[in-house]
């Protein structure tokens, strides 16, 4: 075997090694949670709708969600964006530049493995002739401008594209109709109904055809074309996306474990937001407003924290460790354990075996 040969074996040798060795500190390396909120209230172009408590939501989730009782993403890993200039929380301006620049940095930055939570509240509308295309207006976007200034959902794509996490939700409190009506020509009513979204939820290519990308769920505060209701302080979908990931969803099997999910905050605005509707609803339209979820496959992960249980479920499963260092468990059965303690299963069939593993824990297991 010649010296080159061998070098080109080498070589490809370190290669995988390399590969392998990064693929096993990805899988080792805790997941670092990032959040991207934006809110724009008061549009200096009139033509553009304002938006009465989109700030106060922005904050609102922002808090939440930097709060180390719910979520804890440190100020490293959060943004928020806004519209007035908030010193307290260190907003930025919700210019364009700085909601693409955001949208990069999680591309850039985030992990397979970690959550991503982005939230627009503010004003959209249609782009081009048709309506097939759409945008999200920032503080210092036009109605008359919006195909230079406004953040367009291909830029979106674009600025998402290298995006390899596993773990995306994004909501959406947007009208795409939240502009006056020009008078000289009317303008297109946007249209939803080709890959909806699809800047956020992404796309896979397949010999099938088209294939939403995995790990990703858009939640909606209403229908896209139609305005989003207020209470007193802060938006009906603000008041009841809060209020699900402060705990109030946390109910699989009628038992909460201490982690919100996808599926348990979607069934909670899903009842939650026409309750609200039909209280602050003064139209039969308004009455009407429902929360529309779009998700992808293998979208069941976690959203917040609800503490109190949260805490008891931590304290349970140190307990179980102790047990499994002293050799009291299994090993075989140890991580089944593990599995569910942390977690309500959602199969039925399950929850009984949860709840033997609890009482072992708890040392309430008789023999």
């Amino acid at each position: 075997m010649t010296k080159v040969m061998m070098k080109g074996i080498l070589a490809a040798a370190y290669a995988v090694l390399a590969l392998t060795a990064a693929a096993r500190a990805e899988e080792d390396r805790k997941a670092q949670p990032f959040l991207v909120v934006v809110g724009v209230s008061n549009y200096p172009d009139k033509d553009i709708l304002p938006r009465a408590h989109a700030e106060d939501d922005a904050k609102a989730l922002f808090d939440l969600y930097t709060n180390k009782d719910y979520y804890g993403v440190d100020a490293a890993h959060a943004r928020l964006l806004l519209g007035a200039e908030d010193a307290k929380r260190g907003s930025e301006p919700a210019t364009r530049a700085n909601i693409l620049k955001a949208l990069q940095w999680i591309a850039k930055e985030a992990g397979p493995r970690d959550p991503v939570i982005f939230a627009f509240f503010g004003e959209g509308g249609p782009l081009g002739d048709l309506g097939d295309r759409h945008c999200y207006f920032a503080a210092d976007s036009t109605l008359k401008g919006r195909e230079k200034n406004a953040v367009a959902a291909a830029e979106i794509s674009e600025a998402l594209k290298e995006f390899k996490g596993q773990k995306l939700a994004v909501f959406l409190d947007v009208n795409f109709k939240g502009f006056n009506p020009p008078t000289d020509k009317p303008l297109p009513e946007p249209s939803f109904t080709e890959k909806p979204f699809a800047e956020f939820r992404g796309e896979l290519g397949s010999e099938e055809g088209m294939e939403r990308t995995p790990g990703r769920v858009v939640f909606l505060a209403n229908r896209p074309n139609s305005p989003s209701l207020d209470g007193p302080d802060h938006g009906i979908f603000d008041m009841a996306l809060v209020e699900a990931l402060k705990g109030a969803a946390d109910n699989t099997g009628k038992e909460a474990d201490g982690l919100v999910t996808v599926d348990e905050t979607a069934e909670y605005l899903e009842k939650q937001i026409p309750d609200l509707a039909r209280k602050y609803g003064k139209t039969e339209k308004e009455k009407e407003q429902v929360a529309i979820v779009l998700s992808s496959p293998n979208t069941h992960f976690v959203l917040s924290h609800n503490p109190d249980p949260y805490q008891k479920s931590q304290e349970r499963l140190a307990k179980f460790e102790a047990l499994v260092k002293e050799g009291k468990v299994p090993p075989k059965v140890a991580e089944e354990g593990r599995q569910l303690l942390g977690r309500t299963p959602r199969l039925e069939s399950q929850r009984d075996l949860r709840k033997d593993y609890q009482k072992l824990a708890d040392g309430d297991l008789s023999d």
